[in-house]
């Protein structure tokens, strides 16, 4: 009974009837209440009451849109994946050098709603009775990380072709170290208000290493 595929896009609702946009309208503000009083409160203490109260609707009406708040909550975290694909997508098409578009994929990791819907999921697979198997399977978790891995792995691809990055360090490593920098939902950052001065500390550490080049240079 899902109705995921309501979710509103900003393409084509124009020629949408009356009653169909308003239906899209008020799917979007259910989600928006539900994601706010995820973040605010946790799955736990949430309730459909809460989230139609702050809509302004019935109870009964969200049960037009899911059978459950379970299933409101993985359409959510499904929509949350998607549109953190796509982000993901546009920066590692943009016609710039690897390691620019390696720190604003870093960036994007610790910033606004990226950071907000790592931290819905880290909090869900953590602290509730949603099982994670179930999780996984309602939203294509491993799928969604093999087309990240693909992403990423672009990117370092073209950052050997191009001479930025060390041809002879297995891509496989490059993506297991950068991952690590991108994994980290609910988690805070020694930048957490600068993404942009965290995207370029992590560059210098995976382009440059964490010794000290005076130390090198002296040594030699």
């Amino acid at each position: 009974m899902t109705d995921s595929s309501d979710t509103p896009k900003s393409s084509g609702i124009g020629s949408l009837s009356l009653k169909e946009r308003q239906r899209q309208e008020r799917l979007e503000l259910i989600l928006q209440a539900t994601e706010t009083a995820l973040l605010e409160k946790g799955y736990h203490e949430m309730s459909l009451d809460e989230i139609a109260a702050q809509v302004g609707i019935a109870k009964a009406t969200i049960y037009l849109h899911f059978s459950s708040k379970e299933e409101l909550v993985i359409s959510l975290l499904k929509r949350a994946l998607e549109a953190s694909l796509h982000d993901l997508e546009q920066v590692v098409m943009k016609p710039i050098s690897a390691r620019a578009r390696m720190e604003q994929i870093v960036g994007l990791s610790c910033k606004g709603k990226k950071k907000e819907h790592g931290q819905l999921f880290f909090a869900l697979i953590t602290g509730t009775n949603l099982r994670k198997e179930v999780i996984e399977k309602q939203l294509s978790w491993g799928d969604y990380l093999k087309k990240v891995v693909t992403l990423i792995s672009k990117v370092l691809e073209d950052g050997k072709s191009s001479g930025e990055i060390n041809p002879a360090i297995p891509t496989e490593l490059l993506q297991f170290t950068l991952m690590a920098f991108l994994s980290r939902p609910g988690m805070e950052t020694p930048f957490e208000q600068q993404p942009e001065e965290y995207a370029k500390q992590v560059l210098e550490i995976l382009f440059k290493g964490i010794g000290n080049p005076d130390q090198i240079l002296n040594r030699n």
